[in-house]
């Protein structure tokens, strides 16, 4: 078999920034070498840039630049933030473009593929974890500790970079330290499968098959901001204009969720509080307490009500410091209340008017509105790789081909004004 030079210089680089894409959403690997990810990708995109022409994006210039302005003027404001904030956002968003750039014509197949490929993965050693302990200990025997944000208590990870997983919990985390974030990956799939699929070269068996199993690792993973997301892409597919798609798939998708919906009631009913729904849903949202400190709903409102006072007390910005603490939600806000109200209204217009400008649905952009805010309330980070994909690829894409066709239009004309 003759293996050809691309594969080397374009497939292989391509797929493994897509797994840093995967990785910077908050894997372990990412969480443990954090400044790596973050410095190695500001550099192959430089790199990159000075041999390769299409990798002097524009979009992407520019906004690292701004990104990289907001934090040094904080800086010299109050003090309250290091250049590392800096290089942590630049980085989660110049993945998306390094990915991209290398083969844009093939990204999106690629990221849907790769994605697919982790969540049937992360179902196997969420599957043996739960019923074949052992076996799954021999397999990925690495232990990792990792420690949480005020240094109380630590945590025993086995695996690393397949899949991860506490003895202590019996999620399916992916290649994440908690389930919130694996999610946030499998929805960012999801929407590009269900609500952009004219963008990708894929058979009807294959793209169902990559929604099931999609779908399904988004059960496993026992989220209750997953499930909420989950039913929040399903409203908007419902609802969105799908002439794309074919009506046998839309049949079998809405099939799989009235079955996976059907068996959580029939648990809930059969089992009650030992129920999933009762577990990750239920039991969360009633604990949702801002009183309460040791509760994961709690904790978010607090962080939502600490960085919601910065923000309209300080609009210019306060700094991570100062915000941070030792909390872990919020992760709009906390971007919002470090560097300022307007800065982050830019961001979140760079962020959103690529889904209502060159989206056929407006539907489907308010949905994706929705899961990306919601996400960011719920979790760490105010970017999310796996999210960023989709206004980044459309943008992109959407821009390329209009030009193309005005390119094209402006020839026609001077033929025609010739003829």
């Amino acid at each position: 078999m003759v293996i050809r030079k691309s594969f080397f210089t374009i497939v292989l680089p391509q797929y493994l920034l897509i797994y840093c894409i995967a990785a910077c959403s908050g894997s372990l690997l990412f969480v443990q070498n954090i400044n790596v990810f973050g410095y190695g990708i500001i550099a192959f995109f430089i790199l990159m840039g000075v041999f390769k022409k299409n990798f002097r994006n524009q979009n992407a210039i520019v906004f690292s630049a701004f990104l990289m302005f907001s934090v040094v003027f904080v800086r010299l404001l109050s003090g309250n933030i290091g250049i590392d904030a800096g290089v942590l956002s630049v980085s989660q968003v110049l993945v998306v473009y390094c990915a991209f750039l290398l083969d844009k014509k093939n990204f999106l197949n690629r990221y849907v593929d790769c994605i697919a490929i982790l969540a049937l993965v992360s179902l196997g050693g969420w599957i043996l974890q739960l019923c074949a302990p052992t076996i799954l200990n021999n397999i990925v025997p690495t232990q990792q500790n990792l420690f949480n944000k005020s240094g109380t208590y630590t945590t025993t990870y086995h695996g690393l970079l397949f899949y991860v997983y506490s003895l202590t919990d019996s999620r399916n985390c992916g290649i994440y330290t908690e389930p919130g974030r694996y999610q946030s990956i499998l929805h960012g799939a999801l929407f590009i499968l269900l609500l952009c699929p004219k963008y990708l070269n894929k058979s009807r068996r294959r793209m169902l098959f990559d929604v099931v199993i999609v779908i399904l690792a988004i059960v496993s993973t026992q989220s209750t901001t997953g499930y909420l997301m989950l039913a929040i892409i399903m409203i908007g597919f419902v609802f969105t204009n799908k002439r794309q798609f074919n009506s046998s798939i839309k049949k079998c998708i809405t099939g799989l969720v009235v079955l996976v919906t059907s068996l959580l009631i029939f648990d809930f009913l059969h089992n009650g509080s030992a129920s999933l729904i009762s577990s990750a849903v239920v039991k969360k949202l009633s604990e949702t307490d801002a009183n309460d400190m040791y509760s994961s709903g709690g904790a978010r409102l607090r962080m939502i009500a600490i960085c919601w006072n910065y923000i309209v007390t300080k609009p210019w910005g306060v700094g991570t410091i100062s915000v941070l603490g030792n909390n872990v939600s919020a992760g709009i806000l906390k971007y919002i209340g470090s560097l300022g109200v307007l800065p982050g209204i830019i961001t979140l217009i760079w962020l959103f008017r690529p889904m209502f400008k060159y989206h056929d649905s407006k539907i489907a952009a308010l949905t994706f509105v929705v899961i990306y805010i919601y996400q960011g309330l719920s979790q760490t980070y105010m970017f999310y790789s796996g999210l960023l994909v989709i206004p980044i690829v459309l943008n992109e894409l959407s821009k390329e081909y209009i030009e193309e066709w005005r390119h094209t239009n402006n020839e026609n004309q001077f033929i025609g004004s010739k003829i």
